[in-house]
């Protein structure tokens, strides 16, 4: 067993709170009202808060949201596999203008067999994870009214294609109704998340949709915590907006535990993106955090609008024919020695999106609609690894000068399962001293 200086874990919950609108049937097919909210269009950046179609599209525009004075200065977690999951079982319960506004944001095709084959290749691709030093595992729930069963169509594709489990509780009791809920989260989270709803998130709710991931891994090549030291970590809205006003004390955020090693990594540096982009593997190679650190004068939110354009593929091809953003050194080398400088973070973050989904029909035969998301991820980043570990870190070659990747000012960061390029978790960091 492995003596662990310190470890990271990532995981998420994700809560879809269905209310009732009416005590009348909505049969399956039936067109819209404007009381059921199908027939408008969803506004564009709530539909891609609530969708995230492309994890760095999402986590701009809640930057926008959160974003009170121009400055990103908050830090942001999502899973975008772990919505795209949830919601695409949702979309299994939906009808008429709601089925195709998610089918639309969430790029699902017409052929149902398609989707729930793509949702079965990346749940194949975490249990292969798990067969590593990594644990990667994901769990859906429904918690239905013991009163107002769903439809049998729908249960049996959440239990057949989703693996989800599917509980009956007294909604009319919602301190127990979010015990169950926090229990299920609990266990499912391996004990990081004890509690993620209260009574007052789930009072007259008629059924709740969970889904929560739980990740846990060690790096490829562990930093050696003896060489954490803290430096200062800078915001992007000063130092690199060229002003010359204000002292270099009043430009940092923060002293940071800022983590180091020198070794072979595959490092880019992308003219389009105006940023590095660096490779950090987990053991097993299965999984990758890519950190993506914008340029001199390039805000972060700059490079998130920049990334709308760019595919996981297209992120890994400039990896692989981009391997060092200085000239003139050897291109032919997949990895290049470089001195990386990250520094070690925690997050949490709790974020409540309305959803407006109107047209569950197929999920069940009374009026109902999406009131609530109720979106939780917690992460630790840190040194892993002992004495003989530390050894383990490739020395730098003499013959060419390291090239050094200096996380100090805001960067991206996302975890992405390389076989599926499913992006695990996505987020942006501004202040690491900021949990």
């Amino acid at each position: 067993m492995k003596n662990v200086v310190d470890w990271f874990y990532w995981l998420l919950i994700l809560v879809l709170v269905v209310w009732q609108v009416g005590g009348y049937p909505f049969p399956s097919g039936e067109p819209e009202t404007s009381r059921s909210k199908g027939n408008r269009e969803i506004p564009k950046g709530r539909r891609l808060i609530v969708t995230v179609s492309l994890s760095q599209r999402c986590v701009q525009e809640v930057t926008k949201e959160d974003r009170a004075d121009g400055k990103s200065r908050n830090n942001l977690v999502v899973s975008p596999v772990g919505v795209w999951s949830l919601l695409a079982l949702i979309t299994e319960g939906a009808a008429g203008n709601t089925e195709s506004q998610l089918k639309a944001v969430l790029n699902i095709p017409d052929d149902y067999s398609a989707l729930r084959r793509g949702y079965r290749n990346i749940v194949k691709a975490m249990m292969k994870a798990n067969g590593t030093t990594a644990t990667l595992e994901s769990g859906n729930a429904i918690f239905k009214d013991l009163n107002q069963p769903i439809t049998p169509e729908f249960e049996y594709v959440a239990e057949s294609y989703y693996k989800a489990t599917v509980r009956g509780v007294d909604v009319s009791k919602p301190d127990v109704v979010a015990a169950e809920v926090n229990s299920w989260v609990n266990s499912t989270t391996h004990g990081h998340i004890p509690h993620i709803v209260s009574a007052d998130d789930v009072n007259e709710a008629k059924m709740i949709l969970s889904n929560a991931i739980f990740f846990q891994g060690f790096w490829a090549k562990p930093f050696n915590s003896t060489l954490t030291v803290t430096r200062p970590f800078y915001g992007d809205y000063k130092q690199y907006s060229g002003a010359s006003s204000g002292s270099k004390e009043e430009e940092v955020v923060a002293e940071v535990p800022m983590m180091y090693q020198s070794g072979k990594f595959r490092l880019a540096y992308s003219d389009s993106l105006k940023a590095q982009v660096l490779e950090l593997p987990y053991e097993g190679d299965l999984l990758s955090m890519l950190v993506l650190l914008p340029s001199k004068g390039v805000p972060l939110l700059e490079l998130f609008a920049t990334l709308q354009n760019y595919t996981m593929d297209s992120i890994f091809q400039i990896l692989q024919t981009q391997n060092t953003f200085q000239p003139g050194q050897d291109e032919e080398n997949e990895e290049e020695n470089i001195d990386v400088f990250l520094p070690r973070f925690t997050l949490g973050v709790v974020d409540l999106f309305e959803a407006e989904l109107g047209n569950l029909s197929k999920l069940t035969q009374m009026r109902s609609y999406v009131s609530k998301v109720i979106h939780r991820a917690e992460i630790k980043v840190a040194e892993e690894g002992t004495v003989a570990s530390a050894a383990t870190v490739a020395t730098i070659n003499n013959f060419n000068m390291p090239t050094v990747f200096r996380a100090n000012h805001p960067f991206i960061f996302i975890v992405v399962e390389k076989s599926t390029k499913a992006i695990i978790f996505s987020g942006k960091v501004s202040n690491p001293s900021l949990s």
